[in-house]
This record gives structure tokens, sequence and C-alpha cells, in this order.
């Protein structure tokens, strides 16, 4: 959940132009797709509203990673990098 606004409202930033005449909008959400950046081969990130929490966010947050690069001993601190990297860029961060 978001503290200090509405996830309607955090969503909206994301998507500007609604289509018409399709029926009354319900929501919207959005869904990112990203390049090779360093070690990682792609990535998307999917923000959009939860259809199990009332009022909340629903976050995917996808990445590969090149093998040669990444050694699954490292994978763990590479992938939770990423998430805060994720987060930071969406103005979005875990309470604790």
């Amino acid at each position: 959940m978001l503290q200090g606004q509405s996830i309607r409202d955090y969503l909206g930033r994301f998507v500007a132009n609604i289509p018409q005449r399709l029926g009354p909008s319900t929501g919207n959400g959005a869904v990112f797709y990203f390049g090779p950046e360093g070690e990682r081969l792609l990535s998307t990130v999917t923000v959009d509203l939860s259809t199990v929490v009332q009022d909340a966010a629903y976050l995917r947050i996808h990445g590969i990673w090149d093998a040669k690069k990444v050694t699954p001993d490292s994978l763990s601190v590479t992938a939770d990098t990423f998430v805060r990297q994720v987060l930071d860029s969406l103005g979005l961060q875990f309470e604790a």
C-alpha cells in the first residue's frame, strides 16, 4: 500500500492517454521493458493494481542476468540491488 496517495493516482503518472469508448475505466497499470545493462541481459517491471489487497500496488520485477558475468553465489546480492534500484526509480520503498 502507498502512504500519502492512492494507488490510482500513483499509477496515473504512468498512463497519460486511456482509450475511450471501451467502457468505464476501472484502473490502469504499466509494464516497462528494458534491454541489456551491465550484467543484466533484460528486465521487465510491471506496476498495477493489486487484485489481492484493496487499494494497493502489484509489482513484478523480472530480470535475467548473464551467467558468464554473474555467479550463483553473487546472484542474490545482484538481484536485491536491482530490486532496490527499481523501487527507487519508481519513487517507492519498503517499510521495515
